[in-house]
Formats: C-alpha cells, sequence, structure tokens
C-alpha cells in the first residue's frame, strides 16, 4: 500500500490514473452490450476507421479529433445500416470499412510527402500518462452523457441485446436502437483512441465484458465484473509500467488479458466441478 501511495504523490499518475477510471467505467457499461451483441469486432473496427479521418484531419489543417469523430460515426452508421438487412454481418461491414479507412490513411499520408504526421501517430498508440485537466474533463462530460443515455434506454437496450423479437412484440424499435447503440460505440472509440490509443481503448471495450460474460450467466454481475475488471486493470496497470518503466497502455492491456484468462481457468474448474 505505502508503495501505491508513493506513485500517487505524482500529479501525472493521478491524472492517468482518473482518467483510466473514467474510460474503464464509460467502457465497462458498453462492453457488456458490445460483447452481447457480438460486436467485439466492431470497438476494435471503429477505433482502426478512424485513422482514415484522422489523417484527413492532419492532411487537411482541420483538428484531427473531430474529423475522426466525423468518421468514426459515419462508419458505425454505415456499419448498423449495411448489417440491419441480415445479408452482410456486422463484422463483414466492419471490415470493409476498416479496410478502406486504413488505405485513405496511408493514400494521404503517401500524398504529403515531407510533412510531419507525429501528431496523428500520437493519436494512433496514445499516452495515457500524459493527460491533461482538459482531457479528463472531456471523458468525464463522455462518460456522465453516455451513462444517462444508457440508464435512460437500458431496458430497451437489455431487450434488444438478449430478445430481439420479444422487443419488437413489445414495440421496441429495434433498428433505432441498433443506430443509437453503434452511435454510442463510436463515440466512446474516439474519445478513448484520443486519449489511450488504439489498443488500449479497444481492449477496455471488449475484455471486461468478456470477462464477465465468461464468470457469471446473469446480467447485473456481468455489468459489475465488467466495471471490477477493467478499473482493477487500469490502477494495476499504470502502477505496473510506473515501477518497472513500461508503456502504460500496454501494462493495462496485459492485466485484462490476465483478468480474461483468469476468468477462463475459473469457468472450466466450475464446469469440471458440476
Amino acid at each position: 500500500m505505502s508503495i501505491f501511495l508513493e506513485s500517487l504523490q505524482h500529479q501525472f499518475i493521478r491524472d492517468a490514473l482518473l482518467t483510466g477510471v473514467l474510460i474503464a467505467c464509460l467502457n465497462g457499461l458498453l462492453s457488456f452490450f458490445v460483447v452481447q451483441n457480438n460486436l467485439a469486432f466492431a470497438g476494435t473496427g471503429i477505433a482502426h476507421a478512424t485513422f482514415g479521418g484522422l489523417a484527413m484531419g492532419v492532411f487537411l489543417g482541420q483538428d484531427p479529433f473531430l474529423m475522426g469523430a466525423l468518421f468514426a460515426t459515419i462508419m458505425a452508421f454505415g456499419v448498423a445500416v449495411t448489417s440491419s438487412g441480415g445479408d452482410i454481418q456486422p463484422d463483414v461491414g466492419i471490415g470493409v470499412a476498416f479496410s478502406a479507412s486504413m488505405a485513405l490513411g496511408v493514400i494521404l499520408i503517401s500524398t504529403a510527402r515531407g510533412r510531419y504526421f507525429g501528431e496523428l501517430f500520437s493519436y494512433l498508440f496514445g499516452n495515457i500518462l500524459a493527460v491533461n485537466s482538459s482531457d479528463i474533463w472531456l471523458i468525464l462530460a463522455t462518460a456522465l452523457l453516455s451513462s444517462v443515455i444508457i440508464l435512460v434506454f437500458f431496458r430497451q437496450l437489455l431487450l434488444v441485446s438478449l430478445q430481439q423479437e420479444i422487443a419488437r412484440a413489445q414495440g421496441v424499435w429495434v433498428g433505432l436502437i441498433k443506430y443509437g447503440l453503434m452511435l454510442l460505440l463510436a463515440v466512446s472509440v474516439v474519445v478513448s483512441v484520443k486519449l489511450v490509443g488504439v489498443v488500449m481503448a479497444s481492449a477496455l471495450l471488449v475484455i471486461p465484458g468478456a470477462v464477465g460474460h465468461v464468470a457469471f450467466d446473469n446480467y447485473r454481475s456481468i455489468i459489475i465484473c465488467s466495471f471490477v475488471s477493467g478499473i482493477a486493470s487500469v490502477v494495476l496497470g499504470i502502477e505496473f509500467a510506473y515501477r518497472f518503466d513500461f508503456p502504460a497502455g500496454a501494462s493495462v492491456v496485459m492485466f485484462l488479458t490476465a483478468a480474461f484468462i483468469i476468468s477462463l481457468i475459473i469457468s472450466h474448474i466450475k464446469v469440471r466441478k458440476f
């Protein structure tokens, strides 16, 4: 405990922990719906698809974050539209959008020889230890707004995720709820990518929900486990990075991965026991 308190004496560690916990809370709630709706690839795909928007923003001299957000939103709705008919699965649409956006980003970079694209790569890989107060306010506002929306429409989201036919029978606008979920997903991904990079943002969106899904059967326990595993991994990962001078984002992802492996082992033991 004393070792942990030592790291908290540094402002950049406190800011990183607060930012990481807020992102873990935002994505912890979304992660349940991502895993339940088989959209695990969506978070990763949209995160990588923002590369085209970020590159376009840098290329045009505009705010890369705003361009990335616009691009991610367009991609999310495009995936929702192409997959709503049932002929195309969501992962196919995401794969197409992912490939096209990455190709666009590479083309924009290649046509601007001699220009500095360091800002673009900082968005891609992120550095949670370099966040500032404006970043914290941004993720706090995003987390609060997204949480309120999810809580207001929680019943509809849960019905659409678990029993779409029952949801339709009860008058729930399934298509609208799906579009709304994809929009929330896009916003969460873009904000998370801006602060912590693609790898950590994708991991926090997918792995916590997967841990809960493996460990528990009811949605309340899954959501709680998603929160706990995400927050614990952020705290332990940042502390580990501080102690051993490792990249913070990668350390957090490794702790998330360890949590998932442990949940698989425990689940396997429980199955064999009974």
